[in-house]
């Protein structure tokens, strides 16, 4: 039986079309590339193919790209380590801000702290 989550022609090449694709992007663009499959995949279950069948292959294939986000994150954390034991300057993820952090799982994204509402005794007390 054929995949149908990764068919043979996607592999027909000497490099796989995912490993081809995000040779050419940045860490950010890789991981925002596989939460939008995951999320496309996800939100379309079932509605292309509206059988069972159809709906597993969709969340097999949003599974597909959980599973490439994971190696994704785990080959940039391990190549981080890698580049820290040469030079014990760099930084870690450890050493990354929170802003750092969602700039790189969410490029582009503005991140706006929550701002807590007054208690009007504490109005009151100033």
């Amino acid at each position: 039986m054929a995949d149908k989550i990764n068919p043979d022609h996607y592999k027909d090449n000497k490099i796989e079309t995912c490993d081809a694709t995000f040779s050419q992007l940045s860490e950010a663009e890789i991981l925002g590339a596989c939460k939008f499959n995951i999320a496309k995949y996800t939100f379309r279950a079932g509605k292309k193919v509206q059988t069972l069948e159809g709906t597993r292959d969709d969340i097999g294939k949003a599974h597909w790209y959980c599973e490439r986000l994971l190696k994704e994150l785990t080959d940039m954390i391990n190549k981080r380590k890698k580049a820290k034991r040469k030079d014990p300057t760099d930084i870690d993820l450890e050493d990354l801000t929170e802003e750092d952090l969602q700039e790189l799982l969410n490029p582009g994204a503005k991140v706006v702290p929550i701002k807590k509402k007054e208690d009007k005794n504490d109005k009151n007390s100033k």
